[in-house]
Formats: C-alpha cells, structure tokens, sequence
C-alpha cells in the first residue's frame, strides 16, 4: 500500500525517512517527492543552482538579444538563482520604447437638410 503525505519541504526535509514508503506533496514548492528524488516542479520552482555561462551550443546561437545585467566578464551568463519562468521571460520577450503619432483631425459640427 502506498501513503499520501504532503507539507512543506523543510518539514520532509526534516526527517525523509518517515516518508519513504508513500508520495509527499510539498505544498509550498508544487513537487512531489518520492524516495528522496523531487519530481513535478513548475516554471516558478525550478531555479538555477550556481551561474551558467553560455559559451556556443544552440542557446547562444538562437537568442539575437542578450540582457545586458546578464554578461559578466564578457561572457554571456544565467545566474544563480533564475527561474525558468524568468530565462524565458529575458531571453525571448524584449521591450522596445515605441512613439504615438497623430494625425490632424477635423471635425465639422454641423448637420445638413434630410433629402428624400
């Protein structure tokens, strides 16, 4: 028989072999865990452990703008801590200041005679 826990993750963390026989779903992080290997993290959760640096491969060569809070030493980077919802927020959405222009206007309030 398999048991359901669930809690946050420092109280599994706290002792996880209570919890080796069943599914604990942590309910601050959005993972279940199983035999102390975290499964089903979403975009928000799942962040980086220490700086990337992207030296080549496809990343490097499909991204046209790099954020600039994100070079370091030269070197195109992720840094630690960045969610997966924040890596693609950066890298494939971008802000570009645009301008409203108008046109001259004319309005003439004024009406004319009904024709039949």
């Amino acid at each position: 028989m398999i048991e359901f826990y669930r809690g946050t993750k420092a109280k599994y963390q706290e002792s996880p072999s209570t919890y080796t026989d069943g599914l604990y779903f942590t309910t601050d992080t959005n993972e279940i865990i199983i035999n102390e290997k975290v499964y089903g993290k979403n975009a928000d959760a799942s962040t980086t452990s220490e700086e990337i640096v992207v030296a080549g491969g496809p990343l490097s060569e499909a991204v046209a703008y790099w954020p600039e809070e994100w070079v370091s030493g030269g070197n195109r980077v992720i840094p630690s801590g960045t969610s997966m919802q924040t890596l693609t927020e950066k890298l494939f959405l971008k802000e570009e200041e645009g301008t409203a222009t108008w046109g001259s206007i004319s309005w003439n309030p004024t009406l004319a005679n009904p024709t039949v």
